[in-house]
């Protein structure tokens, strides 16, 4: 399948800095914005369902049980807030089709995460990725290239490749996949099929990263092209554990939290009104 890659980045002003004591300066690298156009596509699914009319409804719900509150039962106006809460579901569960898409994203950036702060240590952040290879020159070429990336200068961390290890079926396929990466942004074609091919040799433990790694280049590069998430086969290859569905797909939208949080106001309205006065 071919796309078209993303924008060129700019050559840094010393590129024969690599393995040397250099500063180099974070910046947006090219990668950023395929990435956020992946994350809310997927995530803003989610977000798009508050401006719908359960919102309203939701809302309206809480002015109910506010004049419940003065002139009906306990009984009847908790009734009320709880069914207020779960229509607040309702777009979460509307926007379900974008669930593993999320739980693939969040799958990648905890691995990309925990490679980082095994490197960089507790601090993470671009900063501390600057200082680190500035102090650093003679480290792996794969943990270069990981920081090098987190700042922004993918070009150089893609130069790094050819130095990448090939001792086992797993340092194979992860150099397969950065090569992946580096065809798209030169050339626009994402083929993925050699790459899915050594991820299928890997560990059963070892086989789900890969796999989920290679359903987000795919749809960060068909996303670039012009093509809708929602179109996209759906990935099987990340599933719904635990942190998935209630930390993105619920914890996450607003509404949910927002009617949770009315529901304990008003129990502890009732409960203060209800305490015996002395």
């Amino acid at each position: 399948m071919v796309h078209t890659s993303p924008p060129p980045t700019p050559a840094p002003p010393d590129s024969a800095g690599l393995g040397q004591a250099v500063r180099l300066a974070p910046r947006r690298g090219p990668y950023a914005e395929p990435i956020s156009r992946l994350t809310r596509a997927a995530f803003g699914a989610v977000r798009r369902s508050t401006r719908n009319v359960f919102a309203a409804a939701v809302l309206g719900g809480w002015v109910v049980v506010g004049v419940l509150i003065a002139t009906q039962p306990p009984v009847v106006w908790l009734a009320v807030a709880v069914l207020t809460v779960a229509a607040s579901l309702v777009p979460a569960l509307q926007a379900r089709w974008a669930w593993p898409w999320q739980a693939v994203i969040l799958s990648e950036s905890s691995r990309h995460r925990a490679r980082l702060s095994a490197i960089l240590g507790r601090t993470v952040s671009v900063q501390a990725g600057a200082d680190w290879l500035l102090h650093n020159p003679g480290a792996p070429a794969a943990d270069r290239m990981v920081v090098l990336g987190f700042i922004g200068h993918d070009d150089l961390a893609e130069a790094l490749i050819t130095q990448m290890p090939e001792a086992s079926p797993e340092d194979v396929f992860w150099r397969a996949w950065e090569e992946l990466g580096r065809d798209w942004r030169l050339t626009g074609r994402m083929e993925v099929g050699q790459a899915a091919a050594l991820a299928a040799e890997l560990p059963a433990d070892r086989r789900r990263a890969a796999l989920v790694a290679i359903d987000f280049a795919t749809a960060m590069a068909a996303l670039w092209d012009g093509r809708a998430l929602r179109s996209l086969p759906s990935p099987t290859r990340a599933p719904l554990a635990a942190g998935s569905l209630p930390v993105v797909a619920i914890v996450r939208f607003p509404l949910l939290l927002a009617s949770v949080a009315m529901l304990m106001i008003v129990v502890a309205m009732h409960l203060v009104l209800a305490a015996p006065r002395r």
